[in-house]
């Protein structure tokens, strides 16, 4: 699914955000097999948080933050953590954790 929606066009009407958004309320009500949890977690992280938009960023990131909660115990996220799996995006943490709270003001 992930898939699909980064080759689909964007649409001013649908924005790509949008589908993110509703893959995200759909992974938690019916979540994918555990092998393709972190998978599709990375997948669709490495897209979102290069949204720009700071509704659009929070929006998405409260549902995938539920979907972290409901689905990834604490040993695995800080395991995940140490080996790099979310290296990059600690790395932007202090500058988009800057422009959400810029765009909150």
């Amino acid at each position: 699914m992930v898939a699909l929606i980064k080759k689909a066009n964007e649409n001013k009407e649908i924005p790509k955000s949008r589908l993110y958004l509703a893959l995200g309320k759909s992974l938690i009500i019916s979540p994918p097999p555990k092998s393709q949890q972190m998978l599709i977690l990375n997948d669709v992280w490495k897209v979102v948080s290069k949204i720009e938009d700071v509704d659009e960023y929070c929006e998405i990131a409260v549902v995938f933050i539920q979907y972290l909660l409901q689905f990834f115990t604490v040993q695995l996220l800080v395991f995940s953590t140490c080996c790099g799996l979310f290296e990059s995006e600690i790395g932007n943490l202090g500058a988009r954790s800057q422009h959400i709270l810029e765009g909150c003001h």
